[in-house]
């Protein structure tokens, strides 16, 4: 037997096919890693970092505010009352805003809770110890529930960067700086931080305080979520209305 593998005829049968079929491994394991390596470098480039995009979707459109004299806050009432449904039970959530930080942006939360714009809304973006996103109304549809956190109004509003984060700090939503290096805000989606958001200083206008309600958003932010941080139960805002801070806080 081992003469008959030996000869040179036996030895172009038995060796020819098995270096045949290693070469052939080897050019596919080649071509597998090569793929694989080219796929993860685009998924890398695809996930973008958390404290420097909060908002995604289309460019926004040229910057209109519209009419100065429509966005002029209304100065006796300077809080905003939510009030959001938490496993069957309405936490109340109570944010203070700043006219003379971000008059604009103020202006145009207020008549958008006025106008009951937020009623109906989830969240849709909760992260522990970091911040509670909510304000796109395509959340208002659980049936699209995968394209929430990429809508919002078609209007955008100026960056009013004056105030920096801090625990409970109110600010605006808005599109990276890749596509909106004027960093003009979202006039719909807006983020509560629940944790350190230094890196976001100075990126996106900060136009409120938490001064009710913190605990309650704590809570919100822990529960279970998908790959977009988006929460599988539906945190839904039943109702927003305008009030007095002041008497709010006594």
């Amino acid at each position: 037997m081992m003469m008959k593998f030996a000869r040179p005829h036996a030895q172009r049968i038995h060796r020819c096919p098995l270096s045949a079929f290693a070469t052939l491994l080897f050019s596919l394991f080649w071509l597998w890693f090569g793929s694989s390596c080219t796929v993860m470098r685009k998924v890398e480039r695809m996930v973008p970092e958390i404290p420097e995009i909060i908002l995604i979707g289309e460019k926004p459109p040229k910057i209109d505010p519209g009419d100065p004299e429509s966005l002029k806050p209304d100065l006796e009432k300077d809080a905003a009352v939510f009030k959001i449904d938490v496993q069957g039970q309405r936490r109340r959530i109570v944010i203070q805003l700043y006219p003379d930080a971000a008059p604009m942006t103020v202006a145009n939360f207020q008549n958008q809770v006025r106008t009951g714009h937020y009623e109906g809304m989830a969240v849709h973006r909760a992260i522990p110890n970091y911040l509670v996103q909510m304000g796109d109304p395509q959340s208002k549809v659980p049936d699209s529930r995968a394209a929430w956190g990429t809508g919002g109004l078609k209007t955008t509003l100026p960056a009013e960067i004056n105030l920096r984060h801090r625990l409970g700090s109110v600010g605006m939503a808005r599109l990276g700086d890749a596509s909106n290096p004027t960093r003009s805000s979202s006039g719909s989606q807006f983020y509560i931080a629940l944790g350190e958001m230094k890196k976001s200083d100075g990126k996106y206008t900060v136009f409120g305080q938490v001064i009710q309600g913190y605990d309650a958003l704590q809570t919100i932010s822990e529960f279970p979520a998908d790959e977009n941080d988006n929460p599988y139960q539906r945190l839904e805002i039943k109702s927003a209305h305008l009030d007095r801070a002041r008497e709010l806080s006594l």
